[in-house]
């Protein structure tokens, strides 16, 4: 067989578009004619140049080429008759030395018997694509001419020379003919008595050399036109390629097909000689068995498939050299590899190897290049050197390498290791990551409010006064920087680490912290202007990357690929703000108001203020010394008004108790400030009823921090017509009456008790009437005064108040039956219970002010003039 030489197309790989590459074949050699015996000639045995035609000699292509001539190396015996079958097309072809090749006959065996190196060109070149090809040069005239050469050389545009050697061989020891296997003595592959050729077997095994001028990826073995394999499992012959085992041949019968017998192999095979090598299986006892054969090619590939072990491979120390894998490291940390040669198929140690070695570490980042003969891509490059070791003897292929740690960082990195004499080298199987060991990280800000490294945040010592101060839910600034072991900072580092709140420092509730990625880097330092803390107080905040060297996960703990700093002090933090809430102000006696009564705001407070962050967010940790009652104790008394309806003689005036304003603290960020109750001053003459328009202003106050309410200043309506602060139950329940209590006078017999009617009324602008709906008037018996008994009662009078209360009116005061005649006087005295002074009447002294404790009259057995004269009467019913 031949070789078809492919070192130019493999370094035109290195910088150009691949070039066209035929694959290797054996060494052999070619006779065509039909004499047999002259000793010049190799094989002995010819093969006919019909023969040659039928059943041409075999090439494979790994890509498409034109053929622009063919070159007879070796040639024996040519003429001007030659003629070039191509794919089974004859090629207009011509040869301008073929004359001079002529060799006389008979030929003696001595001396120089070869023409030399023989060009046929193409007149037009043939282009074939990539794939099997068969090629025939043979005598188109005289049959009887013989002819030899010993390999065909393809002559292409590219720049390459490829060789095919055809070879057709015949190893075995046939029991039946060992000397002579072909009655027809020459190439007759149809003979099924009798199919071998050449005649004679060869001796076994059978060794065929071959040579590559630069290290190729042997990638299968073709066998052409194989017949009479007759061994069975276990004792088929074998192929073994330097030694090493590749494959069985097991397929029977005399193919005259083209399709070739291929035997899979992924041989790693460097620049030089190496050794095909056939061994026979056993037929039976000592007879093996005996076949034969046209052609065989060794394919070749420049790529390796994905996960092929190159010639060697670097692993953590003590693992296995072919699955064996690297895990994260840490920058500029010390540790070692375990570097390993591998034999030519990857399937284990080469523990003969000897040489020295160099150890890169690659960015492995890019994997847009394809992959070599070693498993490694032209787009890795190396970033450093790890170190070198000797192989030597007693290695047993395995070295250990202290390496030179790497002092930046990588995400995606292997490992290279090459031969410094053959060039030869391997990329680890396993890819790793080189990892910060740790962040150092510094907040800051330009001011409480926006992001950016004017001030930095961290004050050391914390309180609840320390400055400087940041708003919640405020971005703020953080500085990344990731170190190596040794405290450098690290180059190379792309991750994206997360931040959140892990310690609380100062403070009562622990917060969370938000960020919008990505982090910008420069210098090494990442950056992020859009940190943000929810709480008050100060904190520790951890920065952590987990997913950098998820390249290692199924083979590095979470303590081996995590980067981590969990004491990052931040703060102080504060509210935002306060939001206001304005509560409505309450009717003191149901839906109204008595002219005089005090009355003041739903939920206890005039305003809740709630301490909110930058997004709205309740800052539950302001209380304590870090809320209302530390930052927030007291305001500036509020300013208030009440509208003066022109239609109203006299017109309202209020009446507030001087003195600051009380905060207090109701925990979770929320306080309220209370305002004592006021009233509308009573004059003492009445007023019509009216709607009172209140208007109170709180004065501009901050915090301590400077926290400030939403709005500032708050005010609760105004002092105008319908502009005043709203009330509970809405616009009607706004209503001011000018109230008094009155008690009724009576008259009735001093033999039973006398009952007096009791109500509260309020001046509807021309008289009283009865105050209804009044909730807040709440007389007891205790209120009701025997002023003036009835003279000579035996025994002393009682009064009793019904409803026996409390509970609002109307109500009846009964006075018991004194047993004599005369008048009582009653007072209701509004100041026992209540007090009620709102309520008081102008029936003592009649000066037209209201300002006395109503009075009734009780008259026993003593006649109404303003009636008929009856003291008493009453029906009986028989």
């Amino acid at each position: 067989m031949s070789r078809l030489l492919c070192s130019a197309a493999i370094a035109l790989a290195l910088f150009a578009a691949p070039g066209p590459a035929a694959e290797i074949l054996l060494d052999g050699h070619q006779h065509m004619g039909n004499n047999q015996g002259r000793c010049e000639f190799k094989p002995d045995d010819p093969v006919t140049h019909d023969q040659i035609l039928n059943y041409p000699n075999y090439f494979h292509l790994s890509q498409p080429v034109t053929i622009n001539g063919v070159r007879l190396n070796g040639a024996l015996g040519l003429d001007n008759n030659l003629e070039v079958v191509i794919d089974g097309q004859s090629q207009i072809s011509t040869c301008a030395s073929c004359t001079s090749c002529r060799l006389p006959s008979p030929i003696t065996c001595g001396g120089n018997n070869s023409c030399g190196d023989v060009v046929i060109d193409l007149t037009v070149g043939k282009f074939l694509p990539a794939g099997d090809h068969t090629i025939s040069v043979r005598d188109a005239v005289s049959a009887g001419n013989d002819i030899g050469f010993s390999s065909i050389s393809l002559l292409s545009d590219n720049p390459s020379t490829s060789f095919m050697l055809t070879q057709r061989r015949h190893p075995g020891n046939n029991a039946l003919a060992p000397t002579d296997n072909d009655a027809d003595d020459d190439y007759d592959i149809t003979d099924t008595g009798s199919p071998y050729y050449p005649d004679i077997s060869e001796p076994y095994p059978l060794d065929m050399g071959f040579t590559l001028s630069q290290n190729r990826r042997l990638s299968d073995i073709r066998f052409y036109r194989l017949r009479d394999v007759d061994n069975a499992a276990p004792n088929q012959a074998r192929v073994f390629i330097d030694g090493q085992q590749v494959g069985v041949l097991v397929n029977t019968g005399d193919p005259l097909e083209a399709n070739p017998t291929i035997i899979p192999t992924n041989f790693l095979a460097l620049a030089g000689t190496h050794t095909l090598r056939v061994d026979l299986g056993v037929i039976s006892g000592s007879d093996v068995d005996s076949f034969s054969w046209d052609s065989i090619i060794i394919g070749s590939v420049d790529l390796a498939p994905s996960g092929a072990l190159g010639a060697f491979n670097a692993v953590e120390v003590g693992l296995a050299a072919l699955n064996g894998v690297i895990k994260t490291k840490v920058a500029n940390k010390n540790h070692d590899l375990d570097i390993y040669a591998i034999n030519p198929l990857g399937s284990g140690v080469n523990t003969s190897y000897t040489g020295t070695v160099s150890v890169e570490l690659l960015d492995a980042s890019n994997s847009t290049g394809a992959l070599d003969i070693y498993g490694c891509r032209s787009s890795w490059t190396a970033v450093h050197t790890l170190g070198s070791v000797t192989f030597g003897g007693g290695d047993n292929g395995k070295k250990k390498l202290s390496v030179t740690p790497y002092p930046d960082a990588l995400q995606l990195a292997r490992v290279r290791v090459t031969d410094s004499s053959t060039g030869a080298r391997g990329c680890s199987t396993d890819a790793l990551a080189v990892r910060p060991k740790e962040f150092q990280a510094v907040a800051s800000d330009n001011d409480a409010s926006t992001p950016g490294l004017t001030r930095p945040l961290p004050t050391g010592g914390y309180n609840s006064n320390s400055t400087p101060i940041h708003k919640a839910d405020r971005p703020f600034t953080l500085l990344v920087t990731p170190l190596a072991e040794g405290g450098g900072a690290v180059i190379g580092y792309s991750g994206q680490p997360t931040v959140t709140a892990i310690v609380l420092e100062l403070g009562t509730v622990l917060g969370s912290v938000a960020m919008t990625p990505p982090w910008t880097v420069s210098g090494g330092v990442l950056r992020n202007d859009s940190l943000r803390y929810s709480e008050v107080g100060a904190v520790r905040l951890r920065v952590e990357d987990t997913s950098f060297a998820n390249i290692d996960l199924a083979d590095s703990t979470d303590t081996e690929r995590w980067v981590r700093k969990d004491d990052v002090r931040v703060g102080r933090f504060v509210p935002d703000q306060f939001t206001v809430t304005k509560n409505t102000l309450d009717p003191a006696c149901g839906s109204f108001t008595y002219v005089g009564q005090t009355f003041g705001y739903a939920a206890g407070a005039a305003v809740t203020l709630t301490a909110v962050s930058g997004l709205g967010t309740t800052t539950l940790g302001y209380t304590g010394s870090l809320g209302f009652n530390s930052k927030l104790s007291s305001i500036a008394q509020a300013t208030f008004g009440i509208y003066d309806d022109p239609g109203i003689a006299g017109g309202p005036t209020l009446s507030f108790p001087a003195g600051s304003h009380s905060v207090s603290d109701l925990g979770g960020g929320v306080g309220r400030i209370s305002l004592p109750n006021f009233s509308v001053n009573r004059p003492g003459s009445p007023l019509a009823s009216f709607s009172a328009e209140v208007g109170i202003e709180f004065p501009v106050f901050f915090d301590s921090d400077g926290v400030l309410p939403a709005e500032s200043p708050i005010v609760m309506g105004t002092a105008t017509n319908l502009g005043g602060a709203p009330f509970t139950g809405g616009i009607n329940n706004k209503q001011m009456r000018y109230g008094r209590l009155y008690i009724e006078s009576g008259y009735g017999s001093d033999r039973t008790p006398l009952n007096l009617p009791a109500r509260t009324e309020f001046w509807d602008g021309t008289s009283f009437v009865p105050s209804t709906g009044d909730s807040c008037s709440l007389l007891q018996t205790a209120n009701v005064a025997l002023l003036t008994p009835v003279p000579g009662a035996v025994p002393a009078q009682t009064r009793t108040l019904a409803p026996a209360g409390p509970g609002p009116g109307p109500w009846t005061v009964t006075l018991s039956a004194p047993n004599v005649a005369g008048a009582a006087v009653l007072l209701v005295d509004l100041s026992v219970v209540g007090p009620y002074p709102f309520l008081l009447d102008d029936n003592s002294d009649g000066d037209g002010l209201f300002n006395n404790n109503p009075r009734g009259s009780a008259n026993f057995g003593l006649f109404n003039r303003s009636q008929d004269n009856r003291i008493y009467q009453r029906e009986v019913f028989r």
